[in-house]
């Protein structure tokens, strides 16, 4: 689910849908609601500009980004037709993330082994940043200088996009399940993840104290 506070995006149960609604239209759905039709795979994540309400970007299975203008209002009708694909990844396309201060910059991640950068202005690529398994989190920084992953693996990577061969990364969670990473500040992440016997646990690293291991756990 996506939301901006304005409005609210979900998948649908209906494969490959996305449902959109008012973010403080609190109502039951009927089964003839508008969805966005336009994906040929199960969506995987979802998220709104921090800079145009109306548009938001996609990701799916079927190895498709795509960016969606929202109507004012809200949808009336179907909508099938996507303003922008961005098509690069391999594989099953697994997050979207826009950039915290740079308007048109959008990161994405897929099961193909790259994370890739994208100048929406021209529905470009940017950057490639190969990486060692499919992703599971991954988040700018609040500076945006920084993006910040969990890869499958156990592996936590730091990736300054200007300059991506030089990627740090270290051990995260131990256990296998998926992991997911939060900034709290530019120098600090909150993580969740599981442990070797499979119970769940946060870390909270300190990004200065680079190979050192987390600062605390629970």
């Amino acid at each position: 689910m996506a939301s901006n506070g304005i409005l609210t995006a979900m998948a649908w149960t209906q494969a490959s849908s996305i449902a959109v609604w008012g973010g403080t239209d609190f109502k039951r759905f009927d089964a003839n609601i508008p969805l966005i039709k336009g994906h040929q795979g199960a969506v995987t994540d979802l998220m709104f500009s921090p800079f145009h309400n109306n548009l938001l970007a996609s990701s799916s299975e079927d190895g498709k980004v795509k960016l969606w203008v929202i109507p004012d209002g809200g949808l009336t009708q179907h909508l099938k037709e996507e303003d922008m694909c961005l098509t690069g990844h391999s594989k099953k396309a697994l997050s979207v993330r826009w950039h915290n201060s740079v308007e048109n910059l959008m990161s994405t991640g897929a099961i193909d082994n790259t994370v890739k950068i994208w100048d929406v202005s021209c529905g470009k690529m940017a950057t490639n940043i190969p990486v060692s398994n499919a992703i599971t989190s991954q988040q700018w920084s609040p500076k945006g200088n920084t993006l910040a992953l969990m890869v499958k693996g156990s592996i936590m990577s730091l990736v300054d996009p200007r300059n991506a061969e030089n990627a740090w990364q270290q051990p995260s969670h131990q256990g296998s399940k998926a992991q997911k990473l939060q900034w709290i500040d530019d120098d600090h992440i909150v993580s969740s993840g599981f442990n070797k016997m499979n119970e769940r646990e946060w870390a909270v690293w300190d990004i200065r104290q680079q190979g050192q291991g987390p600062i605390g756990t629970g």
